[in-house]
């Protein structure tokens, strides 16, 4: 009996097993279930086709991919990769031992992933001493100077794995030739990559077509360069050659650093940015409340940054050396939720082969963050309220009393006390309450943010005005996507007002009563008057800023009786 394996994402358990057909998708009814407004209630299927097993999209919009493939349909062996958006699982048959993966970014579908902590050497022994001797080589290089370090280190590399060529870039300067779009990638997401197939995975890295590189990958140094290494023909990179280049690049990232670059912050300490005025208040409530005991509520709009809030209170409370754990309460079905915090024992429900601590016990001693806790079921209210005044559960199946010791953070975008949710806990919850603000009441944080969000690009003062202008309603995470976006896309250094999405040059479109629908005409109606507005009532401007000819819209302008 096969079995689907969680190692991206997250669905409604780590794993599943099943006999003849499994279904993914978003509806509740899938036995997988994702939990992706971009996935379709439907999306796909594994089922058994004679003696073997098949992946199958169920007609779905956003593709089904099988080892970073998109796929309608394949036969599936053990150890292939099931993706479906942000959730990934890996297929093994019985007595099969989970591989390590290769998970894959959906953007640019780039087969990516492996942070520093991931990287781990395992396999045949005449495959992991080579590997091992090149780290060894790099770590030798250390005590000696830089240019011989950089000089020493792409040597390896190149000896590492070639027939290859290897670049190092540095914010001092780069040595080598590298493709700028998979550097500028590694750069805004801080991750190793892979690229298996150029053509299909990243058209827009002209470099590597032209080139006829046939597979690349590259790794981050830090917080400020990146190791990179391609070649032409050959066998595609593996798994082992990115864990192989990620440990090289850790090796070297203290030794490479600038001297004026700040390291990186520690694993879990919380950074907020901003100094307007609201920020400034709420980095106060802050120092205030992490150094004491207190139950803490954080409300705020989505994007606003509930998460980073909890875990600044956590790395500045005396806690901060235990472990922070967090929890999306809106994740799981009321079931599941409960096992999910307070554990089981082997045998509790069907598919409990084992005994698990749960949230609770994984923090004692430290925190636990409850996400979305507006979404909680009244029977979970009820036994969280219970662990809050008595700090003890039972676990699913057993018969003895757990007891923790937890400070508990909470956050939601609701409204509590609007009813739906027990009164007793909402008051138990919010010892303190502290309120996110959002990016629009955040005046003079915007061009900070962007600051800290760009790497190597910059806005030009055009598009710097209409960022800052605009109402931002998905908040600092809308903002952090609109400046990943723009950098992977953009063809030079300064980012233009056209390379900005279309709502954000002509500022956020007003809507209707909450579940009203618009018609496209009134829609591009409302579209052209906004860049009229925008630009004093200039129709050429107006044109440019919506990307349309001037005829166009003077034909526009006529038929709406502008």
């Amino acid at each position: 009996m096969p079995t689907l394996r969680v190692v991206r994402g997250r669905s409604t358990a780590e794993q599943f097993s099943f006999k003849d057909v499994i279904h993914i998708g978003r509806a509740p009814e899938n036995e997988v279930r994702v939990f992706d407004e971009a996935v379709s209630r439907r999306h796909a299927l594994v089922r058994r086709e004679e003696q073997s097993y098949v992946a199958e999209d169920c007609g779905s919009t956003n593709g089904l991919f099988v080892n970073g493939r998109r796929v309608q349909r394949a036969v599936l062996k053990t150890g292939d990769e099931v993706s479906v958006r942000g959730l990934t699982l890996v297929v093994l048959e019985d007595g099969a031992v989970q591989r390590s993966t290769v998970a894959v970014d959906r953007r640019l579908e780039v087969q990516s992933r492996l942070e520093p902590k991931d990287v781990r050497f395992g396999g045949p022994e005449e495959s992991v001493l080579p590997r091992l001797a090149a780290l060894y080589r790099v770590t030798e290089l250390l005590g000696t100077d830089r240019e011989r370090l950089k000089t020493g280190l792409l040597q390896t590399v190149e000896e590492a794995f070639g027939p290859c060529r290897a670049a190092l870039v540095l914010p001092t300067g780069s040595v080598g030739v590298f493709s700028r779009s998979v550097v500028d990638l590694v750069g805004v997401r801080r991750e190793a990559l892979i690229v298996r197939d150029p053509p299909t995975e990243t058209p827009g890295a002209e470099s590597l077509i032209a080139t006829r590189v046939s597979t690349a990958m590259a790794a981050p140094l830090g917080n400020f360069g990146v190791l990179y290494v391609d070649r032409s023909g050959g066998e595609a990179f593996g798994t082992e050659d990115l864990e192989l280049l990620t440990a090289l690049a850790n090796a070297v990232t203290p030794a490479l650093r600038p001297a004026d670059l700040a390291p990186p912050p520690t694993q879990g300490a919380a950074r907020m940015l901003g100094d307007s005025p609201a920020m400034l208040k709420l980095a106060a409530v802050i120092e205030r409340v992490a150094p004491t005991s207190a139950t803490v509520l954080i409300t705020g709009e989505t994007g606003t940054g509930k998460e980073l809030v909890a875990r600044s209170i956590h790395s500045n409370s005396p806690r901060t050396s235990q472990p922070f754990v967090a929890v999306n309460c809106a994740a799981f079905v009321e079931t599941l939720l409960e096992a999910e915090l307070f554990g089981h024992e082997k045998g509790a429900y069907t598919g409990a082969d084992r005994a698990r601590a749960g949230r609770f016990e994984q923090a004692h001693g430290g925190t636990l963050f409850l996400d979305e806790v507006g979404e909680l079921s009244p029977g979970i209210q009820a036994k969280l309220l219970r662990v809050l005044e008595e700090r003890e559960f039972h676990r699913l199946g057993a018969t003895k009393t757990t007891r923790v010791d937890v400070r508990i953070l909470a956050a939601t975008n609701r409204d509590l006390r609007a009813g739906g949710f027990r009164e007793d806990l909402y008051y138990r919850l919010g010892v303190v309450t502290l309120e996110c603000p959002p990016l629009r009441e955040r005046p003079g944080d915007v061009a900070l943010l962007v600051r800290a969000f760009l790497n190597e690009h910059r806005f030009s003062d055009d598009a710097m005005r209409l960022i800052e202008a605009y109402d931002w309603p998905g908040n600092v995470r809308e903002l952090r996507n609109l400046c990943e976006r723009c950098s992977v896309l953009a063809q030079g250094e300064v980012i233009e007002s056209m390379d900005l999405p279309l709502e954000v040059r002509i500022g956020h479109p007003a809507g209707g009563e909450p579940g009203s629908v618009r018609t496209l005409k009134e829609m591009e109606r409302e579209m052209v008057v906004r860049a009229l507005e925008a630009t004093g009532g200039n129709r050429t401007k107006a044109a440019k800023l919506l990307g349309i000819t001037y005829p166009t819209i003077k034909k526009k302008i006529d038929e709406f009786g502008l």
